[in-house]
């Protein structure tokens, strides 16, 4: 990556806009190039410029954003970066200003863009690759393959960090190589995978915790409830269908009685219906009779509105008859106005045509004096000017005179004050020496308070580890003994476990064997009887064998049961059905108590239990009686050991974390000794250079007269900084007062001769103007005596208005007086009509009322048509009549359908006949019913509830299980990491990896070393893994410590690790452009002068180098600069200096 050219406008003390031209000449002929100026003037700007239009961001306010940057007083500013990679050139920029680009105004958000240049047809275009804010800095990334960090240390060489370095304590070491070689994220990598085995452990006791934690029934438990739970089913069903046949039968009752009481009112309302309908029959007779008028209504109603139009017409004519002589008055009123009108009109054309002639020579005469007065007013403006000129000029050259005296005064003193403070002016060179001295002296104070907060800090925390030490021994004793009181109470019970186990299974046995001798005897009592039932049912066949003759059942001739001596009769059959009874309620009664000893056998053997080799003798057998007293302790025993099986995890855990805890502060323990011997050799080591930084403080501020207190090290440098400006603005001052001095005697001379010729030229043109006045004031006189008015264009304008008004007001009489005629011939024509058609619907009418009459006298009514009035009913009276007729109707059929449906639906209820018992008892017995099915459904619930709580449990057993596995599989992975990299104060991983990249740069340097001089070569200290020594090849490859160096070697060694840091960063692109922008103010001159042979060395290797220095024997030196001259009011400029130009 090479940087071409930047440009940039309004940053920092360098305002309005400035370019620097790497590509061309003097710097790409240089290579090595300073850039120079005093402290303040703006130098680093230039590099802040590269970093602002390439990532947007900026070294020095990387903590506060980029938006500082801007020039104070400006409302704009922005920088520009031109860099080519890989023989591609590119443009990046960024930009920032305030609303309306107004210096008061509130700050926009900035923007950024990168484009890359192509060559068209010999043109040369930049179109944009990336215009968004966020997506320009990775894309220049991506282009240059540096980050910003990477080309901080890569482009912008740290060598005074690596000079603090190699002069640095232990413990201030590994902080700086960890801020230089950006490798803070290795220790932020420890201190994860310390915190993460941590935590994946605590999930595994949680995990333990809660597998401990989850309750199971025992299969024992299981079938009960089963079983239980299939026999309240079996209740629930049956008096469900119990419950279904009450509530069928109440509902039939319920309905029966709806039914009746449904009939029964159905009859009052039809009762009720036919008594109205002797009310409504005046209404159907006041109905009919309208309906007998109804058809006469409409044309009774024509020959009404017949003879109210004929009444209209009447009245009309005679509003017509009055209207027609007040019309002929106004007629003649008219026809008299028009003539005065047209007599008018001809007056004011004649007094126009008379007055014409007049105005116009008048307004010849007002040209003539408008054109004269603007003459002369042109000429007094001039004199009015050159007159208010000469007096500024008077004005201007008695200011001058004083201020030119004031000039000289201001001198004389400037120059005296100079005289007396003449050693002021080497105060700006010795002010970054003491600067940095001043820096060290508060670094080294801060150092020495922070060792000695941290060695105390770190003997508080060593004791607080050996008491937690002390307290977690104290807590794993305590969990061992609780683990082992567990181990002993659960051998215990086992022993007592087993005993029952044996007893219980010889027990089991000795019932097997009685169960089976019950169930023999009874079988062969059953098959006995089953004989004898057999026997005695073939009683009549056997009277009637006889002896010799064969059986007609089975054949044989001998017939020894045919004699009667079989004992055999109907009462000892009765006697066999006794005892096979109470055999069979023996042999339940054992599978009882044989099914119930097996559960108990198999919780015995679920908690664990092992049958061992004991005689039967020894053991005593359970009476019926004491089976529940051992189904009681057998109970027990299993939730005594599950109990104690549950508590033994929980044990394990608190055993497991407090050996964690004390091996955990055992190690903090022994980290803390380490760090505190570590604090105490830094703390010895920072109080031997405390002397040392004060005398070389003192031995500065001695040439001017300041005294070092300790503490006033701020107070030094702001009286310092003070001193040295207030000098250079006095010698500033001076320059420029001389130069307003010159400026002002010039100007002094020319305005003496300008006033003299102004004053001339206003003696001579001061006549001529009182001539012009007297000739304008005679033609004003001349108009007066033709027409005396102000404004002719008015005058005449009044004439032709005056005619315009007669002829308007002439041409509207006419109109009126035409208007008038038109409507008093109107008028006449109306009436004529209006008397016509009042006559013609007369004669209509009387022939419509004659037909009416005589279709009245056909219909039998009146014949006079006035009586239909009291026939009709209104519309609405009719309609509320005929609509109370009907509903009667609808009401009265709508009953009887009821009444009919409900004696059928009585009558088919009544034929089902569920039940004779009363409405009463059925509820009482559906009372009891509900309360007895809900209390089995509450106890069938309670039992599902339990089961379903089991299988859940089985389920979250089942998960926690694998989830146990699988975290224990994670924690041992995250263990395992901890152990190789984890610390809690991230050091492991972190030094480790300093130690590599430390190794590294250390390679890397060496190359630069070699061939920035061939004596030395860097090592690592095998004592000490971040320290360096310096192995000297000329005598005998001797190593020794890298103070021993002078200041000379100490910058070359140190500008070795920091061009190995910068092939380090960029080692995935090849770097063309360097800055080196500290460093050369504490060399002495021997010492700067290897450097700067060193830095010669260095540019052969084809990079551009530029030096940020204010030290003058480096500008000597390097001849190629770029000068930056601070200037007054902080406003600084730029330059670039060639070889043999001066700055």
């Amino acid at each position: 990556m090479k940087i071409l050219r930047v440009r940039f406008f309004n940053l920092n003390s360098l305002r309005g806009q400035h370019e620097v031209d790497f590509a061309n000449s003097p710097l790409v002929d240089a290579g090595l190039f300073a850039i120079t100026g005093a402290t303040g003037a703006g130098k680093t700007t230039i590099l802040d410029a590269i970093t602002l239009a390439l990532y947007g961001q900026v070294p020095r306010h990387d903590g506060s954003g980029p938006e500082q940057v801007m020039s104070h007083g400006t409302g704009e500013s922005w920088a520009e970066v031109e860099f080519a990679v890989n023989g591609n050139w590119y443009r990046a920029k960024w930009g920032q200003h305030r609303a309306r680009k107004r210096p008061d105004g509130p700050l926009q958000d900035s923007r950024m863009e990168l484009s890359e240049r192509r060559v068209i047809g010999g043109e040369e275009t930049w179109p944009f690759l990336e215009t968004y804010k966020s997506k320009v800095p990775s894309k220049v990334a991506e282009l240059s393959g540096l980050e910003y960090r990477q080309f901080l240390r890569s482009v912008l060489l740290a060598q005074g960090e690596f000079t603090r370095f190699l002069k640095s304590s232990p413990g201030e070491r590994a902080q700086l190589l960890e801020k230089i070689t950006d490798t803070r994220k290795y220790s932020d990598i420890s201190v994860f995978a310390f915190r993460k085995a941590k935590e994946e452990a605590q999930h595994v006791d949680v995990l333990r915790a809660g597998l401990a934690g989850v309750t199971l029934l025992s299969a024992a438990e299981v079938l009960e409830l089963e079983a239980e739970v299939q026999n309240l089913q079996s209740q629930v069903t049956i008096a469900t269908k119990e419950q279904q046949r009450l509530t069928e039968a109440q509902n039939w009752l319920n309905r029966l009685i709806e039914l009746t009481t449904q009939q029964h009112r159905g009859q009052q309302q039809l009762t009720e219906l036919t008594a109205k309908a002797e009310t409504l029959v005046p209404a159907q007779q006041r109905l009919d009779k309208h309906a007998q008028a109804l058809p006469f209504r409409t044309p009774w109603a024509l020959l009404q509105r017949a003879e109210e139009d004929i009444q209209k017409l009447r009245r009309s004519a005679d509003d017509l008859r009055q209207q027609l002589p007040q019309l002929q008055q106004q007629l003649a009123a008219a026809t008299q106005v028009r003539t005065a009108a047209a007599e008018a009109r001809t007056a004011a054309l004649a007094t126009q045509q008379e007055q014409e002639p007049r105005l116009r020579a008048a307004e010849q005469l007002d040209l003539l004096v408008q054109r004269d007065e603007d003459l002369l007013l042109q000429a007094r403006q001039l004199y009015d000017q050159r007159n208010e000129q000469c007096k500024r000029q008077k004005a201007e050259l008695d200011q001058l005179a004083a201020q030119a005296r004031a000039f000289q005064q201001q001198v004389t003193e400037l120059v005296a004050w100079l005289n007396q403070h003449r050693p002021l002016a080497e105060l700006a060179d010795t002010l970054p020496e003491l600067t940095a001295h001043l820096q060290d002296w508060d670094h080294l104070r801060s150092e020495l308070g922070q060792l000695r907060q941290r060695q105390q800090g770190l003997q508080q925390r060593q004791r607080q580890a050996a008491e937690a030490v002390t307290k977690h021994q104290q807590q794993a004793s305590f969990a061992q003994q609780q683990l082992t009181d567990l181990g002993a109470q659960l051998q215990v019970a086992a022993t007592h476990r087993d005993q029952w186990l044996r007893r219980l299974h010889h027990h089991r046995a000795q019932l097997e064997r009685d169960y089976q001798a019950q169930q023999q005897h009874w079988d062969d009592l059953r098959r006995s009887m089953q004989l004898q039932q057999l026997i005695l049912s073939h009683t009549e066949t056997r009277e009637l064998l006889t002896p010799g003759q064969p059986c007609p059942v089975c054949g044989a001739l001998e017939h020894p049961f045919a004699a009667g001596l079989l004992g055999i009769s109907e009462e000892s059959l009765e006697r066999d059905k006794n005892r096979e009874e109470e055999l069979s309620q023996k042999v339940r009664a054992l599978n009882t108590r044989l099914n119930r000893t097996s559960t108990y056998v198999n919780m015995l053997e679920q908690a664990g239990g092992q049958l061992t080799a004991a005689l039967p003798g020894t053991l005593s057998l359970l009476l019926e009686a004491d089976e529940k007293t051992a189904a009681d302790e057998v109970k027990a025993v299993v939730q005594q050991l599950r109990t104690l099986e549950q508590q033994r995890p929980a044990a394990e855990v608190a055993l497991a974390q407090a050996l964690s805890q004390q091996e955990s502060a055992q190690r903090q323990q022994q980290e803390y000794q380490q760090d505190l011997a570590t604090v105490t050799a830094a703390l010895h080591d920072a109080e031997e250079r405390v002397p040392l930084v004060k005398q070389q403080i003192s031995s500065l501020l001695s040439s001017f007269g300041l005294s070092f207190n300790e503490e006033n090290g701020r107070e030094l440098i702001a009286r310092c900084r003070q001193l040295s400006a207030e000098f250079e603005q006095k010698k500033e001052a001076l320059a420029s007062l001389e130069k307003q001095s010159e400026t002002s005697q010039a100007r002094l001379n020319e305005l003496g001769k300008n006033h003299t010729e102004t004053h001339q030229w206003l003696r001579e043109n001061k006549q001529d103007l009182v001539d012009k006045y007297a000739a304008i004031q005679q033609q004003k006189a001349q108009r007066q005596a033709l027409f005396a008015g102000p404004d002719i264009a008015v005058a005449r304008q009044q004439f032709a208005d005056e005619v315009q008004r007669r002829t308007a007001e002439l041409e509207r009489l006419t109109q009126t007086l035409h208007e008038q005629q038109t409507r008093f011939t109107r008028a006449e024509d109306q009436l004529r009509q209006r008397e016509q058609d009042a006559e013609h619907q007369h004669q209509e009418r009387q022939h419509q009322h004659a037909a009416l009459v005589a279709s009245l006298a056909a219909a039998g009514l009146p014949h006079d048509p006035a009586a239909l009035t009291s026939l009709l009913l209104p519309d609405t009276e009719a309609r509320r009549l005929t609509d109370e007729l009907q509903s009667h109707e609808r009401a009265v059929a709508a009953i009887q359908q009821r009444l009919a449906e409900a004696a059928q639906q009585l009558q088919v209820e009544q034929a089902r006949a569920l039940t004779d018992e009363p409405s009463e008892t059925i509820r009482e017995k559906v009372k009891a019913l509900n309360e007895n099915l809900a209390l089995l459904n509450q106890q069938l619930g309670q039992r599902q509830q339990r089961l379903a709580d089991h299988h859940r449990g089985l389920e979250r057993h089942a998960k926690l299980a694998v989830e146990l596995e699988q975290q224990q599989q994670e924690a041992r992975r995250w263990r395992g990491l901890a152990d190789l990299i984890g610390a809690a104060d991230g050091k492991k991983f972190s030094e480790f990896a300093q130690g590599l990249t430390l190794a590294r740069l250390t390679e890397l340097a060496n190359r630069h070393l070699h061939r920035l001089n061939d004596r030395y070569r860097i090592t690592r200290n095998p004592d000490e893994h971040l320290d360096l020594l310096i192995v000297d090849h000329y005598q005998a490859d001797s190593t020794r410590s890298m103070n021993s160096l002078s200041g000379g070697e100490s910058f070359l060694v140190s500008l070795a690790l920091a061009l190995g840091l910068s092939e380090l960063a960029g080692r995935k692109t090849q770097i063309d452009t360097l800055f080196i922008d500290e460093g050369f103010g504490t060399l002495d001159p021997d010492t700067l002068d290897v450097a700067l042979s060193a830095l010669e060395t260095l540019q052969g290797s084809g990079k551009m180098i530029g030096v940020i220095s204010h030290v003058d024997a480096l500008k000597e030196r390097v001849t190629t600069q770029i000068h930056v001259r601070k200037g007054a009011g902080g406003v600084s400029s730029l330059r670039v200096v060639g070889f043999g130009e001066t700055s």
